[in-house]
This record gives structure tokens, sequence and C-alpha cells, in this order.
């Protein structure tokens, strides 16, 4: 493959090496608490890195990292520095995880990780690591294939499931990001570096000598864009109306935003014109999964909520039944896909179908079919559709159409089992001022083609994921006593 690495074995951390030696008031790593140059980038992820080896830490561990924010991209550095294999772990850390994890980096002890593996990271650690005058060579990755990162997807199930990435990998993706979107610079990422696609954006900062510039709350991230003249931002939809809904309270305009990128969900028509109204960028919708990266491109709304883009060249994608059969064109059935630097199975998993990885394809559990202009249009998420007393709702739909009306700040449609054995669902809502059941009610049975909810939950927030996906199974298990009814909804 073609590198940026001139060396024959390649260090992630060589981008370090490289900008270090640029002036240190060229280029800025801003982070939560300062700025920081690549120079003193490098020089803290090698004390950290230090620091790590001298507890133990050595070339291929897999180490896990539950840190503060602002720590995440030091760290990520100091494991690239030491050939190790970092990651972040959407759950709590066991001994028993089939993941095998050889340390855990945290501010406090699990209390199901052993202690001898538990690097504390407190003011003391980091003192150390300001302080630290010694030098350190790096170690290298063996080749191209070595693991060198995990990333991890919730799956179909709910339960956390690692993806291996190798420094090919690494490099391929990159690419890929480098030339969709983030081919304009700055760019700016709304998703952390504890997810997938906040590494690879990170990464590609910071290999290109570019500023990373750390996402926060809608006001953070407002001030950031219009600080740093961002060109590109990318987010969940949920991530972009926070920034949308603080530029609409401040009546800020973001002129020089020329992109803006929606990952994760479906991208509420609503908010593209909100979007529009105080920006002169391209509202751009990206379908993909942490499995595979973004597999279409939608940069011209048509007004089709269920239009998620044309598929990329560099993706084969199929539509079949149940039985893995191929449909005639046209044909709504479920997805699946394939495409360069993919992962092919689960890390240290005897079960793909944990997630959707089987027998070289990607499922992600979507149904809908390509129209002739190799658009590829949703149907639904079969492992989210609700069969509510033989009526099949589809939860996405269901919020979309909801968050539309203004009636409600966030929301999160969800299925749960009644006390009578049936099937029902409710819906989870953090409420605006202008909030009515009645007329919510209504929303709900025109969408659902006359079904009434069984609840309506009033929460402060819904739990989401790093891309903003909203965890309909937690949000059920949570709000299980307030659902206790067999058929009049209602709210606590």
């Amino acid at each position: 493959m073609t590198s940026r690495y001139a060396l024959e074995r390649p260090q992630p951390f060589d981008y370090l090496e490289r900008h270090a030696r640029l002036s240190p008031s060229a280029i800025g790593m801003a982070t939560v608490h300062r700025d920081f140059t690549f120079r003193q980038l490098r020089q803290q992820a090698v004390h950290v890195a230090g620091l790590l080896r001298d507890a133990g830490i050595q070339p291929g561990d897999i180490v896990v990292a539950q840190l503060k924010p602002e720590l995440h991209l030091v760290f990520m550095a100091a494991l690239f520095h030491e050939a190790a294999v970092g990651c972040t772990f959407p759950a709590q850390v066991e001994d028993s995880n089939p993941v095998g994890f050889d340390w855990l980096l945290s501010h406090v002890y699990s209390p199901t990780f052993a202690r001898e593996r538990t690097i504390i990271v407190d003011d003391s650690f980091m003192m150390d690591a300001a302080t630290s005058t010694g030098t350190l060579t790096a170690h290298c990755y063996e080749d191209f294939s070595s693991l060198c990162r995990l990333f991890f997807s919730s799956g179909t199930t709910g339960t956390p499931v690692a993806m291996p990435l190798t420094v090919s990998d690494l490099e391929g993706r990159l690419e890929i990001v480098d030339a969709s979107w983030m081919s304009q610079r700055p760019t700016m990422s709304l998703i952390s570096i504890q997810g997938g696609m906040g590494v690879m954006c990170a990464y590609s900062n910071l290999a290109n000598g570019d500023k990373y510039i750390p996402p926060g709350t809608g006001a953070t991230n407002l001030a950031q864009v219009k600080q740093n003249y961002v060109a590109v931002v990318l987010g969940s939809p949920v991530q972009l109306d926070a920034l949308v809904k603080e530029a609409e309270r401040t009546d800020s305009r973001l002129d020089d935003l020329t992109k803006v990128i929606s990952l994760g969900s479906f991208l509420p028509l609503q908010l593209i014109d909100r979007i529009r109204a105080i920006t002169g960028a391209s509202v751009i919708n990206a379908y993909g999964s942490t499995e595979t990266g973004t597999i279409t491109w939608q940069d011209d709304h048509g007004g089709d909520a269920t239009d998620v883009g044309e598929i990329m060249s560099d993706t084969q994608l199929q539509i079949v039944d149940e039985d893995d059969q191929l449909l005639p064109p046209g044909s709504v059935g479920i997805f699946r896909w394939r495409r360069p630097h993919m992962a092919t199975s689960y890390f240290r998993s005897d079960d793909d179908r944990l997630g959707g990885l089987r027998n070289g394809w990607f499922y992600p559990g979507d149904v809908g079919h390509v129209s002739e202009d190799n658009h590829l249009h949703l149907a639904g998420r079969m492992s989210e559709m609700i069969n509510a007393g033989g009526s099949k709702i589809d939860p996405a739909k269901v919020d979309a159409a909801l968050m539309a009306t203004g009636m409600v700040e966030d929301v999160c449609t969800f299925g749960f089992q009644r006390t009578d054995g049936i099937v029902g669902f409710a819906v989870a809502v953090v409420p605006s001022t202008s909030f009515d059941l009645v007329k919510l009610q209504s929303v709900i049975e025109l969408e659902c083609r006359g079904v009434r909810a069984n609840a309506v939950v009033h929460v402060q927030s819904v739990t989401r994921n790093d891309l903003g996906k909203a965890q309909r199974g937690l949000m059920a298990k949570k709000l299980q006593a307030f659902l206790d009814v067999d058929e009049e909804p209602g709210s606590p």
C-alpha cells in the first residue's frame, strides 16, 4: 500500500515527530484547557508514554482509557508511541471481558477490574508527566498488519463488540476521510475521540498538520466554530441541533462553514432548513457504520428524508431476503455491504452475530431499497421495529415526526412488554415550552396509522451513544417503572 511513512516498520506516532520540527507558533493544538503546539503535544505524549512504560505497558498490550475528554488526545498519541492497542469502552471494564484488556487507564479503580493492571491518572500522574525531562525512543508496530486500535460498536444486541483496526486500516480509512469530509479545513468533529469517527478525525488533523478542535457543549462548539473559522463541521443530528440552537439563541451566523455533515441517524428536513438559515453551507447526510465507515453521501436533499444518498463507488451493496437471497432491483429488503478497510470480524469473538459481520459482509440491521439513480433509501431498522399488537412501528420515523412539531427538545420511541404480555410502545420526551400531550398523541397516531402510544414519559434527557443514536433498549429498562400499563397513555 501507499503510506505516508518512509519507515519499514510503521509508527503512527511519526506525525508528531514530523510536525514537532515546525515552528511552535505555526500550528496550534487546541485542548479544553490550553493551546498545544505540535511540539508541546509531542513532549507531553512522550512523557506520558514513559510513565505508561514504567508501569509495565508493552507493545501489543490492549489498553482501555476511561479518562476525561481533554486527556484522550494525549493518551491516544502516547499509546501510539508505545505501539500499544488503545481504545475506549462504552461499558464497565471487567476482568472477564472477552476483549481481554491488559490495562485500564482511569481516574478511579474499577470494582471489577484488577488493581494491579489499573493505572490511576490523577493530578499526581499528570504532574509527573508535565515535569519529566527524560527522552524516550518510540516503539514501532511490526508491520502494516499490526493491530493499533480497537473501535467499539453496540451491535444489534446492545452488547459492546470490538473491531480491530490495523495500521493499514488506519491509513486506508484516513485516505477516505481526507478525500471526503475533511477535504476542506479547518474541520471540526462534534464526535469526541471516544467514538470511532472522532478518532479518525483527530488522527487526520494530526497527520496533516492541522489544528484539532475538541468538541464540547453547544455553546462551546459555537464559539470554537466562530473563533477558528471552521469550514466543515460534522456530527450527529442531535449534536448539530444543539449547535444550531445556540446559534439561533445568540442570533449568530456561521458564514465560514462550507459543509455541515450529519452522521449516525436520520437528518430531519426541518433541521436542514434551520442549518441553511444560518449558514451558506452544503448540508450533507452520510450513512454508514463503525464497522465499515461511511458508504453513502447525500448532498442534494430533495425533501425525501428516507434518501440517505448515493452509494460510494468503493462499496458493494446488496439487497437480500432473510435467507440471504438476492432480491430483484428496486425491491425492499435487508441491506448488506462490503468495502475496503472494513472490519471483517469482531475482535476475540467466536460469534460474529453479536454484531452484523457475517461471511465477509456487514449487515447493519436496516431495510430499504436502492433507487434507479443508485441512492439508498431507508425503510426502517429491523432490530428497532416495534410490533405493537400486530402494527409495525418504526421508532426513528416517530421521533422525526415529533421533533418536527417543536413540542419536544428531544425524544425516544421504544417498545416494551406490557403487563398483559402484549408488546406496546412508549415515547420518552424532553418537553419544550409548547408541549401539548393531546396534540403530541395526535401526531403519534397519524405517524403510526391510528395506533396510540401506551405511555408518554417526561424525562430530563435521552440516553444516546457517541454518534447520537438513541439507546432505545436502555431507555426501556430505565423507565420500566412507568411502563406497567395496559392501555392508557400517560406520564409520571
